[in-house]
């Protein structure tokens, strides 16, 4: 959150019989992350300042196996100084969720991009002209992809 303080961020995948079921039939894996932010001298709060739900897309017939992202919180998209969300959409797609003053992400995506096999992505400013990018690693079978997404005057990807 910028403050100077380290904040962690927990997964946490639901286990049971059900949720096996889903892993084995629909090949689907069900992850909640917890985030909490550090302050001084408290540390960390009891309870999660936000909370969000993904999934993992399991895949057999790709190298990458696990298909799906990690979440990103290490970009701001919209240039106000609160970080954004850049989560997995379904399969094949990303989601941009804005970042909101009370340290959660908006509930709609600011811009949702096409991303076949995405399983790993970065903000940065790639081209140098100030605003945020985002580019995204994709493993294929005997080569790898690399996907750069770019802001331009629009101020969306």
């Amino acid at each position: 959150d910028g403050d100077g303080y380290a904040d962690v961020t927990v997964w946490s995948v639901k286990m049971g019989l059900l949720p096996l079921v889903e892993i084995l039939l629909r090949r689907i894996v069900h992850i909640k992350s917890h985030s909490y932010y550090g302050t001084w001298p408290k540390g960390f709060p009891a309870k999660a300042a936000s909370e969000g739900n993904f999934e993992l897309h399991l895949d057999s017939d790709r190298p990458d196996y696990i298909r799906g992202l990690m979440p990103n919180t290490e970009g701001d998209f919209n240039r106000d100084g609160i970080k954004d969300l850049v989560a997995a959409k379904g399969e094949d797609r990303l989601a941009i969720y804005l970042g909101l003053p009370a340290r959660k992400f908006d509930v709609r995506p600011w811009v949702v991009l096409d991303a076949p096999g995405i399983n790993y992505v970065r903000p940065e400013d790639v081209d140098g002209n100030g605003l945020c990018d985002l580019y995204g690693y994709q493993v294929e079978k005997g080569f790898s992809r690399l996907h750069v997404w770019l802001q331009g005057p629009a101020e969306k990807p």
